[in-house]
């Protein structure tokens, strides 16, 4: 029968102080890299802009859930208001960049209809250095509109 000593205990031990440490640090890096999910939409029409003929404005903004410290960009791919695509009409542009402090992107958008309420829906990308490109789609969701 062999015995242990104190020596091979406290060997082992320090082994396994850098294992555990190293261990703890994987599940901190892999959340890190969770894209920005629409979490609400906001807007309001804007009734007066020259919007154009058959045109109603609308001014939307969509908030982003965005973990901290990163900075996403965000590319509107398509936009569809009531299952309508109006990607078209998007501006003033299609390419956003949020944060945990700043995660708010705002656009406006044209459709030939005015009702008081709109369906919305987003299809986007979102990268950031070290974090390959995806590709989501927001749920479709209602949004109640008064004029800006």
């Amino acid at each position: 029968m062999s015995q242990i000593n104190r020596r091979t205990v406290v060997r082992g031990a320090a082994w396994t102080v850098p294992v555990v440490a190293v261990a703890s640090t994987a599940p901190a890096f892999a959340a890190s890299t969770t894209p920005p999910a629409v979490s609400g939409f906001t807007g309001c029409k804007t009734p007066g802009d020259p919007n154009g003929p058959n045109c109603q404005g609308y001014r939307l903004n969509a908030t982003m859930t965005v973990d901290a410290p990163y900075t996403w960009t965000v590319v509107l791919q398509q936009v569809k208001i009531d299952g309508a695509d109006v990607t078209s009409s998007l501006q003033p542009t299609n390419t956003y960049t949020v944060s945990s402090s700043n995660p708010v992107v705002s656009f406006r958008i044209c459709t030939d209809k005015s009702p008081g309420q709109i369906s919305v829906q987003l299809v986007y990308s979102v990268s950031r250095t070290g974090v390959p490109p995806v590709t989501l789609t927001a749920p479709a969701m209602v949004v109640k509109l008064n004029p800006c």
